[in-house]
């Protein structure tokens, strides 16, 4: 399938070319930033939910957590957009669940809480079973909750996820501690 991808996104002003022909060598000095071709392929293909296009970038070597200027990843695009196909190979390669943007407006937005405030309820759905904090806030206290408001679908997802969590969690701590075997002499 062939598109054009901006400069920024990778592409060379306006010249045709698949995701395959990105440029897919990783920095080894950088965990997440990378301004070459693979990242840029990667968060254009997840923002626009190429799914298979986003798989062959990973399995050829695409930085999964590699960031924009504003500090986006892959999979703040996929979630932003909906992208549930996406967000499922995203979270399968190992992508950061917590990686929150460093600028712009969707500054110190985990995806859960980006997903929340865009009321996709499958994507939440997904976070949450891959792993994502669903206690974590935005500076100022802002939680996933909060930003679900408005989309109750979302927000019944985020409640019963936590009624079930913090049952786990308050039986865990009535739990009394084992009590060590005494060693026969």
């Amino acid at each position: 399938m062939e598109r054009t991808f901006s400069p920024e996104e990778g592409g060379m002003g306006g010249v045709k070319r698949t995701a395959d022909d990105a440029n897919l060598a990783q920095p080894e000095s950088k965990k997440h930033a990378d301004t070459g071709e693979a990242g840029a392929a990667l968060r254009a293909a997840s923002a626009q939910g190429l799914d298979e296009d986003v798989a062959r970038l990973i399995k050829a070597g695409a930085p999964v957590n590699s960031e924009d200027a504003e500090g986006r990843t892959a999979l703040s695009y996929a979630v932003e957009g909906g992208k549930s196909a996406t967000v499922a190979v995203l979270i399968k390669a190992g992508a950061d669940l917590e990686q929150r943007a460093h600028s712009g407006d969707l500054k110190s937005m985990t995806p859960l809480i980006l997903a929340s405030a865009k009321g996709h309820t499958l994507v939440v759905q997904q976070l949450l079973e891959g792993g994502a904090d669903w206690k974590a806030t935005m500076d100022g206290g802002f939680s996933a909750l909060k930003a679900a408001q408005g989309f109750e679908a979302c927000a019944a997802t985020l409640r019963a996820w936590e009624a079930k969590h913090a049952a786990q969690t308050e039986q865990q701590v009535q739990r009394p501690a084992p009590v060590p075997m005494q060693q026969q002499q």
